[in-house]
Formats: structure tokens, C-alpha cells, sequence
């Protein structure tokens, strides 16, 4: 299943209770489908090197689908290429749904700039308060992505020979049709904490400055909560 995912330039900008499994079958978008595209909520680093980026996810209520056949929702931290917006590499690991299912599932994917195609992989429901981290291993020359501490998939090339520099971070509920929601409603959005970079080899990880919260849906908001390294998402 390929994916679409906010890719910017360089100078550019799991527990799920009982009653809602029981729910999730009628998990239906709060309007209808519009416009296909690649729509975004959360936030982006950008101008500093960076070989890890890492956040919490919690609370991942089941996101309504206006029902097309592209529907697809996700949240995610991914680590990608900082040039050539349209042909970015990427690595990430999160929490989404897409068409044709009732619950909301944990995946990692991972793309290589000159493969005209995305390589995927889910598993099961995705639980509350889970870490996912993307963390490049300059032993072995690849990108781990992790869903807590199960390393979920392995880039099959090594990103820094293809990859323009510096890497981006970023941390985004996506969807593919404007009709889609987002994870989460204002009274009990989707929570991204403990965002975290890692900007060399030596250095050990840390909480980034300089992220920058953004969205290009006016169906879709954020905010921070407390501290810049937690906030929230939501279809408002």
C-alpha cells in the first residue's frame, strides 16, 4: 500500500477499550470525502542535522473515514531526506487506518528516492502511550524503525548515500482525502510527546527546539500542551 507523506525542502516551510472496538465498524469522517490529496497536522524540524526522531503517541481513537477507496489515516515521527521535495527517502513508524478497516493499526514504512514505490508493513492495534523512533545505525549503514522496543523494519540501502542533507524531523497525522479525520477531537485529541532528535553520532538524544507546528486543513488543529515537547492533534 503506498502512502503519501508532507515532504518539505530544506528552506520550507496501543490500549483501545472495549466500548470502542465495539464502536469502530461506524467510524465515519464528520463530512464528506472533497478533494484527494495530501493533507497534514503537526509539526516539522527543519536546518539541523539529525540521525534519530522519536515521539510518544498516545490515545489513538479510531479517525473517521469519509469512505472512498483512498481513505487512509496516520500519525507518525518520521526521519527523511532534507532535499528534492518531490522524491524525499523516508523512514517512519506509527499508528493509522485506511479503507476498509475498523480499528486503527501500528505500521512502519520506509522509501527510497529512485524506487517508484513505498515499502509497508503493519501489524496489530495500536496501543496508547507507545514510543516510535527511526534511528539511523551508522554501524550498519541503515535506518531501524521501531514500535517501542520491537524493531519493526530495516531500510534495505543505506539512506546517507542517497539522502540530501540535512535530515528533516517531523511528527504529522495524515490523510489522503480532505474528508478524513484526523486522530482525535477537541475534547480528546491524539497526543504526540517526548519528541526527540539525535544531531550526531557520539551524542545521545534530546528534546528538539525550533519545531514548528503547522497544518494545511482548516477541518484539522494543534496545539501545545505545557511544554514544546508535548501537543496534540485534532479534527476540530
Amino acid at each position: 500500500m503506498q502512502r503519501r507523506f508532507f515532504r518539505l525542502a530544506a528552506a520550507a516551510v496501543l490500549a483501545i477499550g472495549i466500548a470502542a472496538l465495539q464502536a469502530a465498524s461506524t467510524a465515519e469522517a464528520t463530512t464528506t470525502c472533497g478533494s484527494a490529496g495530501g493533507w497534514f497536522d503537526g509539526a516539522y524540524k527543519t536546518g539541523e542535522s539529525l540521525y534519530s526522531v522519536s515521539a510518544t503517541l498516545s490515545n489513538p481513537n479510531i479517525p473517521g473515514l469519509c469512505g472512498s477507496s483512498n481513505s487512509d489515516v496516520s500519525l507518525w515521527p518520521m526521519i527523511a531526506s532534507g532535499t528534492n521535495a518531490n522524491v524525499l527517502g523516508y523512514a517512519q513508524s506509527g499508528y493509522g487506518r485506511h479503507a476498509g478497516e475498523s480499528n486503527t493499526y501500528y505500521f512502519a514504512e520506509y522509501h527510497h528516492p529512485n524506487a517508484t514505490g513505498d515499502v509497508f508493513k503493519e501489524g496489530g492495534v495500536a496501543a496508547s502511550g507507545v514510543n516510535y523512533n527511526e534511528w539511523y545505525d551508522f554501524t550498519g549503514g541503515h535506518i531501524n524503525m521501531m514500535v517501542g522496543s520491537t524493531t519493526y523494519l530495516i531500510t534495505d540501502y543505506d539512506p546517507i548515500l542517497y539522502w540530501g542533507s540535512p535530515w528533516q524531523a517531523q511528527w504529522f497525522a495524515e490523510t489522503h482525502q480532505y474528508g478524513d479525520d484526523v486522530p482525535g477531537t477537541a475534547t480528546n485529541p491524539a497526543y504526540v510527546s517526548s519528541l526527540q532528535i539525535k544531531t550526531c553520532r557520539s551524542c545521545g538524544p534530546t528534546t528538539p527546539s525550533g519545531v514548528v507546528l503547522y497544518n494545511n486543513s482548516a477541518r484539522y488543529a494543534e496545539g501545545w500542551d505545557t511544554t514544546n515537547s508535548v501537543f496534540h492533534v485534532y479534527t476540530s
